[in-house]
């Protein structure tokens, strides 16, 4: 079901390491807590999308686009007025 770029994967681990977590647990309470924002609005996933070439979805990841979340030069919450920095 969920095809997760390697480099997610690694810091979901890192953060479970560090809490003393299982790496479930952590990444299950990071997507309930994006879910929560998503569906109140504070997460916008608007600019980072690009049309898929696939005929099995509207919408994929523009390229590069996770490495930039991660290092905060792209901010998806809806409130930070501007998405990409």
């Amino acid at each position: 079901m969920l095809d997760i770029p390697e480099i997610v994967q690694e810091e979901i681990a890192r953060i479970a390491q560090t809490e003393g977590m299982s790496v479930s647990a952590v990444a299950t309470l990071l997507l309930a807590d994006a879910v929560r924002r998503y569906h109140t609005r504070r997460l916008n996933l608007t600019n980072v999308k690009r049309m898929s070439r696939s005929p099995r979805y509207e919408w994929a990841l523009r390229e590069g686009v996770v490495d930039s979340v991660l290092k905060g030069d792209i901010d998806l919450t809806e409130d930070s007025g501007k998405v990409w920095r």
